[in-house]
Parts: structure tokens; sequence; C-alpha cells
């Protein structure tokens, strides 16, 4: 469902996250490639109901599709995190982080 959302995007958004299961990762790399194509992005993810980032640093889509593959045995499933690279002005609303503040 979230790559048939993501299809409909025109445009980059500056930080949008879509989960994965690893019994169904085309639709999780189908949401890496859309994104990919709109814009620069960097992609973390978490693992089930964890707070924090499996990876220390955010990796380019090759790096998460290796990732995801890797991931097909584990039978965990968890979300991913995809921020558009290089934003330079934060739109963050007072009080919040913007996307490219978000640590690893």
């Amino acid at each position: 469902m979230e790559a048939a959302i993501l299809a409909g995007l025109s445009y980059p958004v500056p930080l949008i996250a879509f989960e994965y299961l690893p019994a169904s990762l085309d639709n999780a790399r189908a949401c890496v490639e859309r994104l990919t194509a709109l814009g620069n992005y960097r992609f973390n993810r978490i693992e089930g109901e964890d707070h924090a980032f499996v990876h220390g640093q955010w990796l380019d889509d090759a790096g998460m599709l290796a990732d995801l593959d890797g991931t097909r045995d584990s039978g965990q499933s968890g979300d991913v995190y995809a921020r558009l690279d290089g934003r330079k002005t934060s739109t963050a609303a007072p009080g919040k982080a913007p996307a490219s503040d978000i640590a690893p």
C-alpha cells in the first residue's frame, strides 16, 4: 500500500517513513526506488517497536536495499525512514527538530 501512495508523489518531501515486512519486501523496495527517483534520499530503519535506528550512519538507496534483503530471514518487521539529503533550511515548527537534525 505504501508504494502505491508514494507513486502519487510528484515532488520530494523532507522526511517520510514506511513499514517493511520481511515476508513482503517488494513493497519496501518499491518505496526506496520511488523516493530515490524523486530526490537524493538517505535511509535508516528501526526494528519492531524499538525507538533507535539500526545504523549509526544513514544509508544510500543501494545500502538500504541490501540491508532490507538481509532482514528476509529474521522475520522482524519495522519502519524505514527516508530523509532528503542536502536540506539547507529548516521548515520545522517551533520546538521541533528539523528532519536534517535527527540523530542517527
